[in-house]
């Protein structure tokens, strides 16, 4: 009797486990990333319902509860390892795309990351269970993990550098949970490490949502806020900061000429040049407004004028040959402001930079404005 309620027990931790990760996939919209990291992680969440259901049925036959065939049983045994091993495969994409977004794999790579995985269902088939396939588990389990502590060291954004910490970690849970199976049999301990897992993964992307741009996954304005006070409480002559607002020509021709979901690339590609100016001038960059960006770093290195010239030429560099090279051509107008005094608000530096900002703006459209006339 105690041993039959053992496994009704086990039985309500996976039913509640099913209910909790129904409301999390209810959750689940292109607000907390990418399509393609929001799909990735709604298919790690299917597997694991799978893989839950078939626990239920194997616990019930294994409990005496439910009575069915060998067959059947072996049945749902296989399905249960199978899904576990696509859960596995998921979070190692899902994590791969949230280290290295901007990263376009080929095919020849994609087809090298899937492989293990089709041994795995033609070893779960042929012969059940083995050792082999249990590592090659872990191995999509802990190559990701490594990766995140790899740009866990590299990143200069203290938000990532968390989130990346967070990816690196969480992947003891089910390690420990495989280590506390092998001395303690049928217990619900995997079930419960990949939900939490799956737990943490939405709620740092979901937190992430607080302080990044759906669109662009740079910073957004209440981020940018809060590091800039943070930055000028200890500014000095000796220790400036230049803050830069960044504003791309014309974006509203491309919205006008070629649509919104041209005008959103090209706020994507923005994006990508200021990823890649964050990590040459350690700075932080973010979303300031519409098509106005925000970058604020020290002026330890480099100067402003040569901060703002590095920006035009990975403009550059981003746009030659492409997609849009015979569409149009973004440009920008920069305008700075260097912060050495503690006492002065953040927002009265804003309005500096935005000032210069606005006189390159005027001669910039009086320039362009002069060779449309020429032509």
């Amino acid at each position: 009797m105690r041993m039959a309620q053992y496994f009704i027990n086990y039985m309500i931790v996976d039913i509640f486990l099913v209910l909790f990760s129904v409301i999390i996939l209810s959750r689940l919209n292109s607000n907390i990333g990418s399509e393609y990291e929001t799909t990735i992680l709604k298919r790690m969440i299917y597997s694991y319902i799978v893989a839950l259901l078939s626990d239920i049925i194997w616990i019930s036959v294994k409990g005496d509860i439910v009575d069915t065939s060998g067959f059947v049983f072996r049945i749902f045994n296989m399905l249960y390892w199978i899904a576990l091993a696509l859960g596995c495969y998921y979070w190692f994409r899902f994590i791969l795309a949230r280290l290295h977004p901007t990263t376009v794999y080929s095919k020849a790579v994609k087809f090298i990351m899937t492989v293990p995985l089709f041994l795995i269902i033609i070893l779960e088939i042929v012969r059940g269970l083995t050792t082999l396939e249990i590592t090659i588990e872990y191995l999509y389990l802990a190559v990701p993990a490594v990766e995140a502590a790899r740009c866990a060291v590299k990143t200069h954004s203290k938000v990532k550098r968390s989130e990346y910490l967070t990816y690196s970690l969480i992947i003891l849970v089910p390690f420990a949970a495989g280590v506390f199976d092998s001395f303690v049999n049928n217990t619900p301990s995997a079930v419960l490490s990949i939900f939490v897992i799956i737990l943490t993964l939405f709620l740092t992307v979901q937190n992430g949502q607080i302080n990044n741009d759906a669109l662009t996954d740079l910073n957004n304005r209440r981020r940018m806020d809060k590091y800039l006070e943070e930055r000028l409480a200890d500014v000095s002559v000796s220790r400036p900061v230049a803050v830069f607002i960044l504003d791309i020509n014309s974006f509203k021709s491309i919205n006008d000429s070629f649509g919104h979901v041209e005008g959103d690339n090209a706020l994507k590609t923005m994006a990508r040049v200021l990823k890649k100016a964050a990590d040459k001038y350690g700075a932080f960059v973010s979303r300031y407004g519409g098509d106005e960006f925000c970058l604020i770093t020290s002026l330890s290195k480099y100067t402003p004028e040569e901060i703002a010239e590095g920006v035009h030429q990975l403009l550059s560099d981003e746009q030659s040959g492409g997609e849009n090279e015979n569409k149009y051509k973004m440009s920008l107008c920069i305008g700075y402001a260097v912060c050495t005094d503690p006492l002065i608000k953040g927002d009265d530096y804003i309005k500096e930079a935005d000032k210069m900002l606005y006189s390159k703006k005027k001669e910039w459209y009086s320039k362009h404005t002069a060779q449309q006339s020429s032509h």
